[in-house]
């Protein structure tokens, strides 16, 4: 979630709910582009 939101990504910590998990909204294919960027740099 720290690498994600370091590269300008929403993230909500949802894991008070359950347990490891976050919650990340698309709002367009740009985003989600930024998305993927961010996910395959973080992994």
């Amino acid at each position: 979630m720290d690498r994600l939101r370091g590269a300008g990504i929403l993230v909500a910590d949802t894991g008070r709910v359950i347990p490891d998990t976050c919650r990340i909204t698309i709002g367009d294919r740009r985003a989600n582009t930024a998305l993927l960027d961010a996910l395959s740099s973080a992994l």
